[in-house]
């Protein structure tokens, strides 16, 4: 056990009160120690906002962030937790920081490769996105009304890790959605209160930033399009998308006050400066409210989800809005989705579901695809080999997850009510679950089925179960308060079964 040794040896050689005092210490440290958190399981999402940096998928569950390897299928927890549940996340380019937003707005600064919190910081404001910029040496910050724009701190220890580089306001209302220029040079800002801005991320003199307006309702998500930042993208939740170029326009400079003859013929100088224009307008037109929207710059598309569980893909390109694929996954809210890298891989989330997918849209089939419990879990139990868990929740269901990958392989949805107790046989070749639907079922875990249903000859509702070291006779409880005076001196129902062989 994780003891030291030396150091008891040394207490040992003092005195011998100290050295039973150093023993028990000693003893008591190791069996503490002992203990760590290793996984969360259950949840693969709760809400919040996907990022995924090449075959790794950072999903928030509650006030921690779980890992999912694509590639491997496999998810682990990191051992870092924010106070409260976790607003969003955000992973820099190279994928080595990530810093993580509670909704109070306190955040945790995470080195990703060694798993370690490297600072934290109270931002006093309710943070509704952040975005690293392309080169990594910022962030973008929209905390309430502001925007703010952070120097990424260093792995060096330091007194003041975060520094603010630039803050604007200008909103009437809470900043929503966030996104950055190719160059890094430029910050495009979506608001609660019908508007985008456009600020520069270092300072120029006289620069204004200039208000895109025209939408109805608060915009979700917005994008630059292109190398040059001279395009960009704002989605909103009626489902609109407008496309904003940056244009030279002719304007109109008075006379100066030495020129005579300007004043007498009363005409006026040209200059050309740079404004934005609206260049196109597009609709999803679909029957419930866009809750989610993601643009990949590289290959042009936009993804988004909409409130009755469908996303639908688009090509945007100069007045042109291509469609390319409509996915129905769920029957709550798409409330996350986010494209990877190369923009072959979308991932998606729903919040009220527990559910998790990642969808490859060239060949249409799934990477990923995992979906916790939608109520309590009101059971679990170990395999015998210690590689499975099994769990049981109020919504009728049993499921199964491997202790390795953390992933669930197989769900059990025979039972009519919820599922009080479950319990594996001694071989770990079948599961056994009581029900308050008045049954236990026996699972087969070789070929994934239902081989077996008992009930009692009274009807009643089992809250509790056992199996003998054969795993011939099962005997399940019911209720204390179900029971009446005769009937508690009757035995528990017993069953007796035979458990499947495998060849």
């Amino acid at each position: 056990v994780a003891c030291d040794e030396s150091s008891a040896r040394d207490a040992r050689g003092s005195s011998a009160k100290g050295g039973r005092v150093s023993d028990r210490r000693c003893r008591r440290t190791a069996t503490m120690a002992h203990y760590r958190f290793d996984n969360l399981l259950g949840a693969p999402y709760r809400g919040g906002n996907l990022c995924v940096r090449g075959t790794k998928l950072l999903t928030s569950i509650g006030n921690r962030v779980t890992e999912v390897d694509l590639t491997l299928s496999s998810c682990a927890t990191l051992p870092s937790e924010n106070l409260t549940e976790i607003q969003c996340v955000a992973v820099s380019p190279s994928g080595s920081h990530m810093i993580s937003f509670d909704t109070d707005g306190r955040a945790i600064l995470v080195n990703l490769r060694k798993r370690v919190v490297l600072h934290h910081m109270n931002f006093k404001a309710k943070v509704f996105a952040c975005e690293f910029s392309p080169c990594g040496r910022s962030f973008a910050v929209c905390a309430g009304k502001t925007i703010q724009i952070w120097a990424t701190p260093t792995m060096l220890k330091e007194f003041a890790p975060f520094r603010l580089l630039r803050q604007y306001g200008g909103m009437y209302d809470d900043a929503t959605c966030v996104g950055w220029s190719a160059d890094s040079r430029w910050v495009i800002v979506g608001s609660k209160d019908l508007t985008a801005r456009v600020y520069s991320a270092n300072h120029v003199e006289g620069y204004a930033p200039p208000t895109l307006a025209g939408h109805r309702e608060p915009l979700v998500h917005v994008a630059f399009a292109g190398d040059n930042g001279d395009a960009c993208f704002t989605v909103s939740k009626d489902g609109a998308v407008f496309e904003w170029r940056l244009e030279e326009a002719d304007e109109d400079q008075g006379p100066g006050g030495g020129d005579s003859a300007r004043r007498k013929n009363k005409s006026l100088a040209k200059v050309k400066t740079k404004r934005w224009r609206m260049c196109g307008k597009h609709f999803f037109h679909q029957p419930a409210k866009l809750t989610c929207a993601d643009y990949h710059r590289a290959t042009g598309l936009l993804c988004a989800g909409f409130g009755h569980g469908v996303f639908t893909m688009h090509r945007l390109a100069p007045d042109s809005f291509e469609h390319v694929q409509t996915l129905s996954v769920s029957q709550e809210k798409v409330s996350a989705c986010a494209f990877d890298e190369t923009g072959d891989w979308i991932a998606l989330g729903c919040a009220r579901l527990g559910q998790l997918v990642v969808w490859e849209w060239q060949s249409e089939a799934y990477v990923y695809k995992q979906q916790g419990h939608y109520f309590d879990v009101n059971a679990c139990a170990y395999a015998p080999d210690g590689s499975m868990l099994a769990t049981a929740a109020d919504d009728h269901k049993v499921k199964v997850w491997s202790a390795t990958t953390g992933s669930c392989f197989v769900t059990f949805a025979e039972h009519a009510a919820p599922v009080s107790a479950v319990a594996f046989l001694p071989t770990g070749h079948a599961l056994l679950s009581a029900s308050l639907d008045g049954t236990v079922r026996a699972f087969d875990l070789m070929r994934y089925r239902n081989f077996r249903v008992l009930t009692s000859p009274d009807p009643s509702q089992f809250v509790s179960l056992a199996v003998d070291p054969t795993g011939e006779i099962v005997c399940a409880g019911k209720p204390r308060s179900e029971a009446t005076t005769s009937e508690k001196r009757k035995a528990t129902p017993l069953f007796s079964f035979l458990a499947p062989r495998t060849v």
